[in-house]
């Protein structure tokens, strides 16, 4: 089976709209703990009018956002087993306000190929993960390993290709 992965935008000039939220200055870890006690995000992610308003939009926090059509199709195919939760994220748009979703992972799911991904001294540090084609078939959205787990928002996701025909009829 294919997997398609999404992620943060490497350039500018990227296609990809970005959302862009109120402080500049903060991370993702600063908004961790206001975050979690509303289990939504506390503030509204500005989107230029200039950039289209699609299913999927980075952020520079770089959290994954998608729309609510997206978050059914792939609570729809999940197996239960990713432990994801979804945090109500608001996108304005030239005075328009729209509902996305960011996804969290509540657990670390064994989807790793161990002998192919490649580590740093004692294996201690994740250099390159390459996940398991037998591990990962029965999921319909992983989070791509080391990356931002310690912020449990992963910044690259990979869907199935299930999850990709199913939004293509939508």
């Amino acid at each position: 089976m294919k997997w398609w992965q999404i992620q943060f935008p490497e350039e500018e000039t990227s296609s990809t709209p970005l959302a862009i939220s109120p402080d500049g200055k903060k991370t993702l870890i600063d908004w961790m703990e206001a975050i979690e006690s509303n289990r939504r995000f506390p503030f509204q992610y500005r989107l230029s009018p200039k950039m289209s308003l699609d299913d999927y939009i980075a952020d520079d926090l770089g959290v994954p956002l998608f729309s609510e059509q997206v978050r059914n199709i792939i609570d729809e195919l999940m197996t239960g087993e990713e432990g994801i939760e979804w945090y109500e994220v608001s996108v304005v748009q030239s005075r328009n306000q729209y509902r996305y979703f960011a996804p969290k992972f509540t657990r670390t799911l064994d989807i790793l190929n161990e002998d192919s991904s490649l580590y740093g001294v004692n294996k201690s540090i994740l250099i390159k993960a390459v996940l398991s084609a037998e591990k990962i078939k029965k999921y319909s959205i992983v989070p791509i390993v080391g990356s931002s787990e310690a912020f449990f928002f992963p910044t690259r996701i990979a869907i199935s290709d299930r999850v990709k025909k199913a939004l293509k009829k939508s």
